[in-house]
């Protein structure tokens, strides 16, 4: 790799400093992260996302990895001699190997909070336009239908959310800060957590813990905000959906694991629920082709975190939890500590 700022070399290009850290950044990110690196080291940016190949060959002599959509498994470890750090600009952390990373004293850290408020309006953004039909009406009126033909008293009629209940699966930062906007629409919010019921919420009429199953039942909006685990990934099969309500949304800002997309397209096609919203999916970025043709779905390529302000954040934290594990300082966003040595 070239180390002239002015050329590239294979995609990347390096921003030289005369310190002893080599910081390899694996793909485009937002540039506020990158400053706060290039303060004090050796910075070798990519400008697209590496392939396996291209990583493995890259990644011998550097210290800290920065990386979102990067996968990072026990082979690139292995190839990885210097390395002490794995730094997501995300809160998800499965497509790094965090075991194989601890057993070689890699510490990986993610970027939890930096989120919260983002993701959260997203997944309104997808409830709001399933329940009032509005890629449909957009769709509509692009045809030149709304010129061609007649308005109809039932043309695009969808559903309030007001006084309807929205139940969150995953009641971690994102989906507290669901809470209050829920509160806004006049909704009634249920959620489960691993943990159980949360102290702050124990004596609030519009938030109450549920069970799944009882919350699957209840909800007209179900809410996916979990992380990709053993026990969460398929945690929504048909048996799940056929516990909800007929005129049910469910809204999935997760993983795309977590839901068996075969079970939630036959239950669309059934009529067992009445939508779906869907950022992520369970062979991504393959999309089930029934899908497409759906009315009642809204798809959109993982971009929950996609607002200007979300990703410079995002690269921030990820650039200092970066130079926290590379000075010694401490750090709280470490996320494969119990492999660590």
């Amino acid at each position: 790799m070239s180390r002239d700022c002015g050329k590239r070399t294979s995609g990347m290009r390096r921003i030289a400093r005369n310190n002893s850290m080599n910081i390899l950044i694996s793909e485009p990110i937002p540039t506020a992260g990158i400053a706060l690196l290039k303060e004090k080291h050796d910075v070798t940016q990519a400008d697209h996302v590496l392939s396996k190949q291209e990583l493995i060959a890259s990644i011998g002599s550097v210290d800290a990895l920065i990386c979102a959509s990067t996968a990072v498994d026990a082979e690139v470890l292995v190839a990885a001699k210097k390395l002490k750090v794995i730094s997501k600009l995300a809160v998800g952390y499965d497509n790094i190997d965090i075991e194989a990373a601890g057993k070689r004293n890699v510490t990986v850290t993610n970027a939890p909070g930096v989120l919260n408020q983002t993701v959260a309006e997203f997944a309104f953004a997808h409830i709001l336009a399933l329940a009032r039909k509005v890629l449909l009406s957009d769709q509509y009126v692009r045809a030149g239908r709304f010129e061609q033909e007649p308005w109809t008293f039932d043309l695009m009629v969808g559903t309030e959310i007001s006084g309807k209940t929205v139940g969150i699966i995953g009641f971690g930062s994102i989906g507290r800060s669901m809470v209050p906007m829920a509160r806004g629409f006049g909704m009634q919010v249920l959620y489960t957590n691993r943990k159980g019921e949360i102290d702050d919420y124990a004596s609030d009429p519009g938030v109450q813990y549920a069970d799944k199953e009882m919350l699957l039942r209840e909800s007209d909006i179900v809410v996916l905000i979990v992380p990709l685990t053993a026990e969460t990934e398929h945690m929504i099969t048909a048996a799940e959906l056929s516990l909800m309500k007929q005129t049910a949304l469910l809204v999935n800002m997760a993983r795309g694991k977590v839901i068996k997309e075969s079970d939630l397209v036959d239950a669309l096609k059934a009529g067992i629920i009445a939508g779906a919203g869907l950022d992520v999916f369970e062979f991504e970025p393959k999309v089930s082709k029934e899908l497409f043709s759906m009315p009642n779905t809204i798809l959109t390529p993982h971009v929950g975190s996609a607002t200007e302000e979300a990703r410079a954040q995002l690269s921030i934290k990820a650039a200092q939890n970066a130079i926290a594990v590379l000075t010694g300082e401490a750090c709280e966003n470490i996320v494969n500590q119990q492999y660590l040595p």
